[in-house]
């Protein structure tokens, strides 16, 4: 298909962006398949990603047990566990009675990506790992995300929010998880995003 476009007052056609203007690609990495009953949902190798991607998307859809809140941690380059302090996050969260709230914490043991709001039908959305190679403590570590929870059509919720992490290496692990509870079926999809 061919975009038409006017040029002192005749038209041609544009059958590719012209040379200044750069492209850039999404690429699936890696899938998780999750299971009915299953504690967690993780990503490795993350900073090796990063040496070719810019920014890394997690999409996902899951089934709720039982509901309750989902949290999430990171592992930094050469850590042997996930860092347990230091996250700094702050979300918005909306509902259909108009109900807007926000909520966050400094220096937690986690980060969370939705709370407790009785959606115990499923979630679904997408968290972004912007830079996961930042080693700068001035820039720290932003995860971003964009969460939909429900257990019926008028009881639906959507949130967005940042997790911020006081560290100076770089990401190489993450994994999200019920805070009470474990997933139902659903998957995850890792994307890289080059520049």
């Amino acid at each position: 298909m061919a975009i038409i476009r006017a040029n002192n007052n005749t038209l041609s056609s544009v059958t590719a962006l012209p040379t200044a203007i750069t492209t850039g690609n999404v690429v699936k990495l890696a899938e998780v398949t999750d299971s009915n009953g299953q504690s967690a949902i993780e990503f490795t190798g993350l900073y090796n990603h990063g040496a070719t991607y810019q920014t890394l998307i997690i999409s996902h859809s899951h089934a709720n047990n039982s509901g309750g809140e989902i949290r999430c941690e990171i592992k930094g380059v050469n850590q042997g566990s996930y860092y347990n302090t230091a996250y700094y996050w702050c979300a918005v969260t909306g509902r259909p009675n108009n109900n807007v709230n926000t909520y966050g914490i400094s220096n937690g043991s986690y980060g969370k990506l939705l709370g407790s709001f009785g959606e115990t039908h499923g979630f679904r959305g997408d968290i972004i790992i912007h830079d996961p190679r930042n080693a700068s403590n001035g820039s720290r570590v932003a995860i971003e995300y964009f969460e939909t929870g429900w257990n019926a059509a008028t009881s639906s919720m959507v949130a967005h929010g940042v997790i911020g992490l006081g560290t100076t290496t770089g990401i190489d692990a993450i994994k999200y998880y019920f805070a009470n509870a474990n997933f139902g079926a659903g998957n995850a999809v890792l994307y890289g995003v080059t520049k």
